[in-house]
């Protein structure tokens, strides 16, 4: 047992002793008001001593209940009660958060990880995020469909739009690199700017939605449960830093310091001219009094796989102890999460298996019943000896997605 333990214990005894003493002194005095023998100032002196200590060890002993509790409770109004990975979830924050258990870990290291896509966040409205603010950006700018590489992407983007899906695998990383290129000359009051009003959109795929609300609800839910019960809360993704940024901030309490993601490289507004005839930042040029910053289209590194590992030992400094992500992406995370941590760690994979409600893994077959072959393969998969993770299935979970008012629909220009 803890010396905090043992420590609350004798507090609770001694404080139960006084109060009960105190509830008998005051019950004699009141009914020996009219005795005169007991009508002495020393025991009223006592009787107030006695007062003052049973208020002063009472108030040691309070905020134990209060602000020392472990496990808040939580009202999860978007997850079926009966979800199993949401018990597990539960299970892991009652063990860590409570003091006089093997397996608690102290807040400062209650860090927890969150992919965005796919994780808390919708990846087909109808593409990733940042593609398809890419996508629309072009569309609404033809003047750049003159321009390369703007030119030759432009076509497989939109190919990607109607299917709902990247249809090249160089196209994950090569979308990056130009629409990088889009916002060259860009402030970062700017570039909020242009995120802001994008969000406010109404997502292609859905309706009755738009993107800044395009987070999963379940999600939201379960982060604001983690920091209730004093989990640090990070977002590791692959999606530009300053987006997610802007998006967290609609329904989230995330510092933007607790945002680890792509980057796009930034300079001073006063390097602009000598950047574009060097193609080159001198790092040892100052920062002008009234300079400000700029992106200048080129992208520092995306934010994937191993370079998720690397970025939050650089960033955060611990081994977190907590991972939510949904795909091979997130994979290294999840590892490096499990491996050799010295404190009890989980990590979840969701799976997008309800396509009634979102675009999903599965599909239907050729009587119209739902095929659920793939996502019973990832499940396996994830679950299996060789990864060992948990699943969050999105149909068997959750309760609603994005709300019940929101249902699919085509894409439409």
């Amino acid at each position: 047992m803890n010396k905090e333990v043992k420590r609350t214990k004798y507090i609770l005894l001694l404080s139960t002793l006084l109060i009960i003493s105190l509830y008998f002194n005051i019950y004699q005095f009141i009914n020996s008001q009219n005795s005169e023998e007991n009508k002495n100032n020393s025991s009223t002196i006592i009787l107030i001593l006695q007062a003052i200590l049973t208020i002063m060890f009472s108030i040691n002993f309070f905020p134990f209940f209060s602000s020392k509790k472990s496990n808040i409770k939580y009202n999860f109004k978007y997850w079926n009660l009966n979800s199993e990975s949401l018990k597990a979830i539960k299970r892991y924050v009652s063990e860590v958060t409570s003091k006089n258990n093997p397996n608690y870990i102290p807040e400062e290291d209650r860090i927890a990880l969150f992919d965005f896509d796919g994780t808390i966040y919708g990846e087909k409205g109808p593409l990733y995020i940042e593609y398809y603010m890419y996508y629309d950006f072009l569309k609404n700018n033809p003047k750049y469909l003159e321009i390369e590489p703007h030119k030759s992407i432009y076509p497989r983007l939109e190919k990607s739009v109607y299917a709902k899906k990247l249809i090249d695998f160089e196209l994950d990383y090569e979308a990056l690199v130009c629409e990088a290129k889009i916002y060259k000359g860009y402030s970062m009051e700017d570039y909020k700017n242009f995120v802001k009003k994008f969000a406010e959109k109404n997502a292609k795929c859905f309706k009755n939605l738009k993107f800044k609300d395009m987070f999963y609800l379940p999600m939201i839910e379960l982060v604001e449960y983690l920091q209730l019960n004093n989990f640090i809360v990070y977002v590791v993704s692959a999606t530009d830093r300053f987006l997610i940024r802007e998006y967290l901030k609609y329904h989230f309490k995330i510092p933007e310091q607790n945002v680890i993601a792509t980057d796009a490289e930034l300079m001073p507004k006063s390097e602009e001219e000598n950047f574009n005839k060097t193609g080159k930042i001198d790092e040892y040029l100052g920062f002008n009094k009234n300079d400000y910053l700029i992106r200048n289209g080129n992208l520092i590194k995306k934010n994937v796989q191993l370079s998720k590992v690397r970025m939050i030992a650089r960033e955060i400094g611990k081994k977190p102890i907590l991972s939510f992500g949904n795909s091979n992406s997130d994979v290294p995370l999840h590892n490096y999460i499990l491996t050799n941590n010295k404190y009890k760690a989980e990590a979840y994979m969701v799976v997008a298996d309800d396509i009634k409600r979102e675009y999903g893994v599965d599909q239907y077959d050729k009587n119209g019943n739902i095929d659920t072959s793939n996502s019973d393969k990832i499940k396996k998969r994830w679950q299996s000896e060789e990864f060992g993770y948990k699943v969050i299935s999105m149909r068997d979970d959750f309760k609603t997605i994005y709300g019940d008012n929101v249902t699919l629909t085509e894409y439409e220009e």
